[in-house]
């Protein structure tokens, strides 16, 4: 299990998620219910959702608690609070330890369903968590790393038919933030990540060749969200059972 230094777990979050794991035995990955520490009402995450041109959010994040999903299945688990099986996470690799923060637990989450894994989703394993009460939820030194990342994790992982035909749109929504970063005072920190991820690139290509893929792109496409509302709103993606 990870959980966050800055997470509180509710007192039956570890047999939750024991449950859950009887329930899907052949399930090697789990996500579980994150609640705004100190925001009574509100979601901080149900696990991690993908938009298919390349940007992940936190599925639910800032939501009323109302629109807490049923158990299913999301894109991977929000590494503030996430299961993984310990071989299952060995053989992908662990986490890229270039990444340092943000967006490591959807590169990892990432690389497993490209192993055939899936993650499932248990409301009942519930933490707290206060975002980014570590490093600011704002600060420069997240929008750096998170830009830098989010566009690594893109291109290492995304299968080779879906990133000829994503690319112009991620490009496009690249520019588009670096764009209205500046209207917010983070276009430095917009910038250098965007630089940095770019001069990057040929290591992370390197990186790509290396991984272990199974499952086909077909499959990999339809656990994703092709709906930009979906991203704008931050909605909760997960497909209930």
């Amino acid at each position: 299990t990870f959980l966050n230094p800055d997470t509180m777990a509710h007192v039956d979050w570890l047999k939750e998620i024991s449950a859950g794991q009887a329930r899907y035995p052949r399930t090697n990955i789990f996500a579980c219910a994150q609640y705004e520490l100190g925001e009574d009402g509100k979601l901080d995450g149900v696990g991690d959702a993908y938009f298919g041109f390349g940007i992940p959010w936190r599925g639910g994040f800032g939501h009323s608690t109302k629109h807490l999903p049923s158990e299913g299945e999301c894109f991977s688990p929000c590494g503030a609070a996430a299961v993984v099986r310990r071989t299952v996470f060995e053989k992908a690799g662990g986490f890229d330890e270039r990444f340092f923060c943000y967006c490591e637990d959807v590169d990892l989450g990432f690389r497993l369903r490209l192993m055939g894994e899936r993650c499932v989703f248990l409301p009942n394993a519930s933490v707290e968590h206060k975002g980014s009460a570590i490093s600011g939820r704002h600060s420069d030194f997240t929008i750096y790393h998170g830009t830098r990342n989010r566009m690594w994790t893109y291109v290492k992982n995304m299968p080779l038919g879906l990133l000829v035909l994503t690319a112009p749109g991620h490009i496009a929504i690249s520019i588009y933030l670096l764009a209205r970063s500046a209207s917010v005072g983070k276009f430095k920190a917009t910038w250098r990540g965007l630089r940095d991820g770019i001069l990057g690139l040929p290591d992370i290509w390197k990186s790509r060749r290396a991984r272990v893929s199974y499952d086909p792109a077909v499959k990999i496409a339809r656990a994703m969200s092709w709906n930009v509302n979906d991203m704008r709103k931050r909605r909760p993606c997960v497909k209930e059972f």
